[in-house]
This record gives structure tokens, sequence and C-alpha cells, in this order.
């Protein structure tokens, strides 16, 4: 009888909280409602070069995200910006970088808004000339939650 009244108990509970755990899930809505975009001034780069883009992200959801802008110089990069052929093989142009420990400049955007940023390129040399597609992905929070948005893809032609 115990064992029954455990085994009942344990059931009641877990789907009590499968119950709590059904609440609406707006996720979907939230990366659908937030672009990103990559602009540059030209699409023909050489290899070698370093150039600049602009990277905007628009809050275009009813509810307040969150970055952290931080310098790839400084800390780690939440947006990265690199290159891919049709043989899927990419270059990443922005550095990779460990962890650091301290405070990060947390950037709230409201709804309706967003906030551009300027980004440093390398094409390094060892990207062989060709056509290419130029994209960016930066991590955003909402709710506490990290999200992953992609940017639009931008044709590029790299000359040497």
């Amino acid at each position: 009888m115990i064992r029954f009244t455990l085994i009942s108990l344990c059931i009641a509970i877990f789907g009590f909280n499968r119950c709590l755990s059904q609440s609406v899930d707006n996720s979907q809505a939230i990366t659908n409602d937030v672009h990103l975009s990559i602009t540059v001034a030209t699409n023909v780069f050489q290899s070698g070069s370093s150039s600049i883009c602009i990277t905007t992200l628009l809050n275009s959801s009813t509810n307040i995200i969150e970055i952290d802008p931080t310098s790839p110089n400084e800390q780690v990069s939440q947006l990265e910006i690199f290159l891919n052929d049709d043989m899927k093989k990419f270059y990443h142009l922005t550095p990779h970088h460990s962890s650091l420990f301290g405070p990060h400049p947390i950037v709230k955007i409201n709804p309706g808004h967003g906030f551009n940023e300027t980004n440093a390129l390398t094409f390094y040399a060892s990207i062989k000339p060709g056509d290419y597609t130029l994209k960016a992905v930066r991590v955003f929070m909402w709710n506490g939650k990290p999200f992953l948005i992609g940017s639009n893809p931008v044709k590029v032609h790299i000359i040497k």
C-alpha cells in the first residue's frame, strides 16, 4: 500500500510539474521579431585587406531584449562575422577570444528600436580569391535566455 501511495504521489507530482511547464513559449515569436542586418560599403575586397561593416539589430517585438556589445578586442564577442563559400568552408573575420571574467556592459533595446555597431573585418591572406557570402550572427537575451540571430547574406567577391 505504501508503495502504491508513493508511486501515485510521484505520478501526481510529475503530472503537476508538466502542467506548470506547459506555459506559453514565445521563443519562436521573439526570434521572428528580432532582425540582424549587415551593410558593407562595397562587395569587392582584396585578400589580406581590412575593412569595416555596420551591423544593425532591430527589435520589432513587443519585448525588451538585451545584448552585450563588448568589443572582441576586450572580451569574448557575442557578434561574429564570417565568410563562407559554395563548399561551406567558413572564414571567421572577427577574432575569437576566450571568455574573460568581469562586468559586461549590457545594452537594453526597447521594442521598435535598433542598435548599430561598426565592426572591423580582416580578409586574411589565406582566403582565396572568389565569390563568398558574408554573414553575421549575434547572441541576444530575452527573459534571461540567450537566442541566436543571423543576418541577411551579402554576396561579396575577394580578389588577389
